[in-house]
């Protein structure tokens, strides 16, 4: 009986072994090809992909902005904008329209400097499509960045939501949780956003867990009043001390992704502001 019971043991414990060993190892071919997929999302986007016959080729840098050294001659009609930084820079440069010959639900991209953030945004009819489906429709439990269906392609809303999966290995929406410490934050003070007609630069300000069903993800405001409201609640549970102040004609973006506690209805989320639009020249 005794030795039964020890085979019995044996078998228990080899299997759990395998299981264990197999979700390790399908952890890690997930995470190779989530940052397989960025890297040739951006090697798409910026045109530095080799040729098929693996010559190297050579790519010559922009031109550098040249700053104006002399008044224009006629009035101008628009304010000066801000000095253009290297990521608005490196936006500029991204072609979407590569990227939407492998899928054409690529909306934009997003990027937060000096962090793992830098993907293809998607948009979808819904907002399950890209849960467990990378930029170039593959499966992966990393899924995409995705926008919340219901909003406004051109991030017109008061409210812009996108989503994000937090995972382990900080990739994809993992590392906002880095945002709870102050210095994190003045080290990462923005987000940008590239679309169509150029690069949205919001600046943070605020972070919290948030309830799925508060109006953290409030997406239609009948009046200012309401606007306030959400304004006031975005405020008030920030875990960060910073010197904006939004107000109900700003712009905000909303950042949101799991806790990584198995709370099903909370979420934490990053919220900022639109502080500069740099258009597309042409």
């Amino acid at each position: 009986m005794g030795r039964v019971l020890k085979i019995v043991l044996v078998v228990i414990v080899s299997t759990i072994l395998l299981y264990n060993a197999f979700h390790i190892v399908q952890q890690f071919v997930f995470w190779r090809q989530a940052e397989q997929g960025q890297q040739n999302a951006l090697d798409i986007a910026l045109g530095t992909q080799p040729p098929e016959d693996d010559q190297p080729t050579v790519t010559l840098p922009p031109e550098p902005v040249q700053p104006a050294t002399e008044p224009p001659t006629e009035a101008p009609t628009e304010a000066p904008t801000q000095p253009m930084d290297d990521t608005t820079r490196m936006l500029l440069d991204m072609d979407l329209e590569a990227l939407r010959a492998t899928n054409p639900d690529v909306l934009g991209w997003i990027c937060i400097p000096d962090t793992v953030i830098s993907y293809p945004l998607m948009k979808a009819k819904d907002n399950d499509q890209y849960l467990y489906q990378t930029w170039d429709k593959k499966y992966s439990k990393y899924g995409s960045i995705f926008l919340e269906c219901r909003n406004s392609h051109d991030f017109s809303d008061f409210n812009t939501l996108v989503y994000g999966h937090n995972m382990l290995t900080k990739d994809m929406f993992g590392t906002l949780s880095d945002y709870k410490s102050q210095d994190f934050y003045q080290s990462h003070p923005s987000v940008y956003i590239l679309l169509d007609d150029g690069v949205r630069r919001y600046d943070v300000f605020s972070c919290y867990d948030a309830d799925v069903v508060s109006n953290t993800y409030r997406l239609v405001f009948e009046n200012d009043a309401r606007k306030q409201e959400s304004l006031d609640l975005y405020t008030s549970k920030s875990l960060l001390e910073t010197d904006l102040v939004p107000s109900v004609t700003d712009r905000i973006l909303t950042l949101s992704t799991c806790t990584g506690r198995g709370t099903a209805n909370l979420r934490f989320v990053v919220q900022a502001i639109l502080a500069q639009k740099t258009e597309r020249a042409g």
